[in-house]
């Protein structure tokens, strides 16, 4: 069974239509580069998965169970706030610009979920946000207030804050697009170490050449579809579509390193 399945997604904002019956299943421990041109509908994608924004039609399911709404009176209803807030809590949710409380520490800002979602006690939650801050090496920031932090550091953080929730998928929405370039460096090898050790991951980014690396799969997206779907060398080297060699050729780098050919 997928962890993620994506059934007829659709997103209208009025008359203008954004994301067009988006259909495809994440396996687990799969890592999914989510590419395309602004406005194509990657992050509406991300925020509809997670009920961030909700879907004008179709389905998601996370194990099996329906996402974001139940059958009541032989009717679908969305669930409330509340209750989408519980089922959040396996969905982890890494934003462009970080969202950190300013007046939180970065060991605050990790622990308060835990505490607060999962009920730990304070110094559980706080034991853990210690690993987790940690885990992405900023163990020395942890009394640190967001304001004293680099950017790529405080998207350590918000990459911690996400891990002590223990979620069963990651979204990534441009994670470094917010970030000077030389602090890009550092968040991305964060992303590649969770991605080593079996994170289900779907990630928006323009980091092309990352995603060559890292992800299992590509999915390309355009004008609120999903316009090429399968493995890197597939639809960035091998067979790309004639719109993706577009893109390839709008972006600022030189587009991704070919792979070296494998037997």
């Amino acid at each position: 069974m997928p962890i993620l399945r994506v059934t007829d997604l659709c997103k209208s904002f009025g008359p203008v239509t954004v994301l067009d019956r988006v259909t495809f299943e994440v396996e687990r421990g799969q890592k999914i580069a989510i590419l395309g041109p602004s406005g194509s509908g990657k992050t509406t994608m991300l925020r509809c998965i997670n009920f961030l924004d909700r879907p004008t039609g179709g389905s998601i399911e996370i194990d099996g169970r329906r996402f974001g709404a139940k059958l009541a009176g032989g009717r679908e209803r969305y669930e409330s706030d509340r209750a989408l807030a519980k089922e959040r809590a396996d969905i982890g949710f890494v934003f462009q610009r970080f969202n950190l409380f300013s007046h939180l520490s970065a060991l605050n800002n990790v622990a308060l979920a835990p505490r607060l979602v999962r009920k730990l006690p304070r110094a559980e939650a706080e034991t853990l946000a210690r690993q987790m801050l940690t885990r992405v090496g900023l163990a020395a920031k942890a009394d640190s207030m967001p304001d004293a932090l680099s950017g790529g550091q405080q998207q350590r953080v918000a990459i911690a804050r996400v891990l002590a929730m223990q979620p069963k998928l990651i979204l990534f929405d441009e994670p470094t697009s917010a970030l000077d370039p030389e602090l890009v460096g550092e968040v991305l090898n964060v992303m590649r170490s969770l991605a080593a050790d079996g994170m289900t991951m779907l990630i928006v980014t323009h980091e092309v050449r990352f995603a060559a690396d890292v992800a299992d799969r590509i999915l390309f997206m355009d004008h609120g579809r999903i316009a090429a779907d399968g493995k890197p060398r597939d639809v960035l080297f091998d067979n790309p579509t004639d719109r993706m060699r577009q893109f390839l050729r709008t972006l600022s780098n030189d587009g991704p390193a070919r792979p070296e050919t494998t037997p």
